[in-house]
């Protein structure tokens, strides 16, 4: 199937078709690809019961790729409301423990969600030399142990999804020293060639980001482009816009009145939606 192959050209076409045939190809799109989440899930919303129909029997096989795209797939119809289409499809199983194993693995507590594989770090991975998160109680920096469990939650990233562990840890350690540990990741990420595999490198500066790095992350957007690096340039502005601060929307505005080439007019888009939010 074409789609399964080039998703970005292809998704466009799909999105008036529901057909069950479609329902893993678009799961496995919203679970791994971020630049192409957005489609992924309106094809998922827009054609619950074919997703459904197809999807909930991969999750009770053995943990691989495609029971995990299910999964999720799955998980966004339970949390938009759809509990009660997705009792009613498994129920055509015709056995009474379907539902009810089915609702427990949705309803699973966030920090229990992990892949079955945990990727292994990657060669520039070497925490002990960049800016370390210091704890907010004590003002001590975090041990080697736990640099590599950072590491390793940051690795369970896929799709832009966070590992929900992240989130706790914003609440122990002080913002500024995670979003100076974070800098120095992505600059390493850099430094290695930018791998598309390790983009979560990237993707933590839209998590532990503060006002600076979106002033220094909005000088490498502006540059990126003439160095024939666009698509790099589009993902910066979404994490700009994941950001969440005062100073990512500033930046926004500011990278918007200077859009000239397509990757900036993008940003257009990107400001207002941001902004909308923040008023709303």
């Amino acid at each position: 199937m074409a789609f399964s192959h080039r998703p970005k050209e292809t998704f466009p076409l799909i999105l008036n078709f529901g057909a069950t045939e479609l329902a893993l190809p678009v799961a496995r799109v919203w679970h791994r690809f971020a630049g192409q989440r957005n489609l992924a899930r309106q094809w998922i919303l827009q054609w619950p019961e074919h997703t459904a129909t197809a999807l909930i029997p991969l999750v009770f096989v053995k943990p691989c790729d495609n029971s995990e795209a299910a999964l999720f797939a799955l998980r966004l119809l339970y949390e938009q409301g759809h509990s009660e289409l997705l009792q009613t499809v498994a129920n055509r199983w015709d056995r009474a423990d379907m539902w009810p194993a089915l609702e427990k693995i949705l309803t699973q507590n966030p920090m229990e969600i992990y892949p079955a594989r945990i990727p292994k770090a990657p060669d520039f991975w070497h925490p002990q030399m960049w800016s370390r998160p210091r704890l907010i109680t004590n003002n001590q920096t975090v041990t080697n142990d736990a640099l590599e469990i950072i590491g390793e939650m940051l690795r369970f990233t896929q799709g832009g999804r966070f590992y929900s562990g992240l989130e706790q840890l914003k609440t122990f350690c002080q913002p500024q020293t995670l979003a100076a540990f974070a800098w120095d990741l992505f600059t390493a990420w850099q430094q290695a060639g930018a791998p598309a595999k390790d983009n979560w490198a990237f993707l933590a500066l839209s998590l532990f980001g503060d006002e600076s790095t979106a002033r220094d992350l909005t000088t490498q957007i502006l540059a990126w482009p003439q160095e024939g690096k666009s698509a790099r340039a589009v993902s910066g502005l979404n994490i700009l816009t994941l950001m969440n601060n005062d100073m990512a929307l500033i930046q926004l505005h500011h990278i918007s009145q200077r859009a000239k080439s397509r990757p900036y007019v993008i940003t257009r888009r990107n400001f207002f939606r941001w902004s909308q939010k923040i008023a709303g």
